[in-house]
């Protein structure tokens, strides 16, 4: 009786599999003025950077005088400590909807 239940809810379940694996596409044209503000995060794919991270997920975009825009990702870790990590974005040419974002010090780039 187990069986035929469980070959049942893997079959509902096989369409949610297939479409957890279509592929990101960036938006066509990136309208940074409107992306800038703090983004919070509601889901992701597991990164090794964000391991640790357990709440308060956030983003923060602004947009800098030369062009470039700011990054300030953040989160919590299961004992509460915020960490934070800065960077820089700037449009990847050629491709409109694209950022290309570094952490590392310029010097190092």
């Amino acid at each position: 009786m187990r069986l035929p239940r469980l070959l049942l809810s893997f079959a509902m379940l096989l369409p949610l599999m297939a479409a957890a694996q279509q592929p990101v596409r960036a938006v066509p044209q990136l309208d940074i003025s409107r992306y800038a503000g703090q983004w919070h995060e509601i889901a992701h794919l597991p990164v090794s950077f964000q391991k640790k991270c357990r709440s308060d997920i956030t983003a923060s975009y602004t947009l800098r005088d030369d062009g470039l825009i700011g990054v300030r990702n953040g989160c919590r870790s299961a004992d509460g400590e915020l960490t934070q990590a800065e960077g820089v974005a700037r449009p990847v040419e050629g491709r409109p909807g694209q950022l290309q974002v570094r952490f590392a010090p310029e010097w190092l780039s």
